[in-house]
């Protein structure tokens, strides 16, 4: 639920920005291609199920330590949206839909199932729309961020783990970080390099049918590519 002085305004057949009065041109100007997104996105995938897709862009004067947060029925953004790297996170927040809201993990240590499998997504949609170098170069910016991150945590830190053991007591939110992003990203990416981009596709539809509405976890992820490459793939 969000309480304002909004506006609602369609993008799209399906789509819908939400903001406050004064920003709604912006706004529309910035997102306009949001229902060319969806569109491209569930070709890939599998059909958008939640009906319109909704974004509110907060007030300027909301904090900016959050760029978006995804729900079923309606994204809330900061305002940096409309004002910085807008396609990216709008098409981020979109391959949600999927990858967090249409299948979600079961618990903390499997974090990576939502957010690599999101941003594999937006760069799939980025490499469609705007071309092959630039995903390449959204790859190679989210890897110097990855190569920070292990760094500070070390090799034998748990926290470097794809899938993560957290000690008993831990605080799950301190073990986030762009392990769960990109390193899973480009795991996934290392997986479609060894079947193909066409197998690859295949087999992402297949975990999305067989796990929507469900809670997962890795070894559900593993058991459902192990059964696509025997089952699809052993000639």
């Amino acid at each position: 639920m969000v309480v304002g002085d909004l506006e609602t305004r369609k993008v799209g057949e399906r789509v819908n920005i939400i903001t406050e009065p004064g920003m709604i041109n912006e706004v529309q100007n910035q997102l306009m291609d949001l229902g060319s997104f969806l569109a491209k996105t569930e070709s890939y995938l599998t059909p958008y199920v939640w009906g319109d897709y909704n974004i509110l862009i907060l007030p300027s004067a909301m904090p900016d330590n959050i760029a978006g947060m995804e729900n079923p029925l309606l994204t809330i953004a900061a305002p940096e949206m409309v004002t910085g790297s807008t396609v990216t996170v709008a098409m981020h927040e979109l391959a949600h839909s999927w990858f967090g809201n249409l299948l979600t993990c079961k618990n903390w240590e499997d974090f990576w199932l939502n957010e690599s499998f999101t941003v594999f997504t937006e760069r799939k949609m980025t490499e469609k729309i705007f071309g092959k170098s630039a995903a390449k170069w959204e790859a190679f910016s989210g890897n110097a961020y990855l190569v920070n991150d292990l760094g500070k945590f070390g090799d034998k830190n748990p926290y470097s783990a794809l899938k993560l053991h957290l000690p008993q007591g831990t605080n799950p939110e301190l073990s986030q970080s762009n392990v769960q992003y990109e390193k899973g990203y480009q795991f996934l990416t290392f997986l479609e390099s060894t079947i193909g981009e066409n197998n690859f596709q295949k087999m992402l539809r297949q975990w999305i049918l067989a796990y929507q509405y469900k809670s997962v976890t890795t070894e559900d992820f593993v058991n459902t590519f192990k059964s696509f490459v025997n089952t699809e793939m052993k000639d």
